[in-house]
């Protein structure tokens, strides 16, 4: 009975870890779905450095972090064969399945720009603005202005979508009064699937653009953030879905 109470024991511990570990399976890839994993990205900034006008206090240091939920291919070469050897498509492209340094790198320029909103344009010093010259700290400081006020973001060759769905979360917590709508576009339609599933488990509600009105199909209570995708393939301009803001 011991022995039977430790396997049992030790069987859950094994399933609870196994749980929150990461990437997770999702789909073993068939002929209408590659592959898919679950993964949790950690978006987190280098130092902000924030004043005040008040000569009494101090700059203050601050590092943020946001974990997103995203759904994509266990990697690109697993992603590759499954265009290769099921859907026979070799000259298919896999790139969108990677998690791309430069959209992590807008994801926490996303991130640190929506925590400052409100603040002083002279409060805010990003480490890498140091080495800008005075124009191009001025279109750093149009883009923060920007993000923190638009209320709609359009992500193009979105890919898994991490710069935008990264925003979308990130718009929820730290801009709570601000409505907006992320539309992501790209021509492959297995990257817009990723891109949806990663939006409804992160809890952000979608919708779907007419074809026709550009209507967003929501229900009667708009949501706050509200996450929607399209087929953009710059190669086929006349399949391309049209819509208004």
């Amino acid at each position: 009975a011991t022995m039977s109470s430790l396997l049992a024991i030790l069987l859950t511990m094994i399933v609870a870890t196994s749980a929150l570990s990461y990437p997770r399976p999702l789909h073993p890839g068939g002929f209408s779905l590659p592959p898919m994993v679950e993964d949790l990205i950690p978006i987190a900034t280098s130092k902000i450095i924030t004043t005040t006008t008040d000569s009494d206090s101090q700059p203050e240091d601050v590092i943020l972090q946001k974990d997103l939920l995203l759904v994509r291919p266990p990697d690109m070469e697993s992603l590759w064969e499954w265009y290769a050897y099921t859907k026979r498509q070799t000259d298919s492209d896999p790139s969108w399945g990677r998690i791309w340094p430069t959209a992590l790198s807008l994801a926490r320029f996303t991130l640190q720009s929506l925590h400052l909103s409100g603040k002083e344009e002279s409060s805010i010093d990003f480490d890498f603005t140091s080495n800008l010259n005075e124009q191009e700290r001025a279109l750093v400081k149009q883009a923060i202005k920007a993000l923190q006020t638009t209320s709609h973001i359009i992500e193009l060759g979105c890919g898994l979508g991490l710069a935008g769905l990264s925003f979308a979360v990130s718009a929820a917590t730290e801009s709570p009064n601000v409505k907006r709508t992320v539309t992501f576009l790209d021509r492959e339609p297995y990257a817009l699937h990723c891109v949806m599933a990663s939006a409804a488990i992160n809890n952000l509600a979608t919708a779907s653009i007419s074809s026709e009105k550009g209507e967003v199909v929501v229900g009667s209570t708009a949501p706050l953030i509200t996450a929607r995708s399209s087929i953009d393939d710059w190669t086929n301009e006349g399949h391309n879905i049209s819509y208004k803001d």
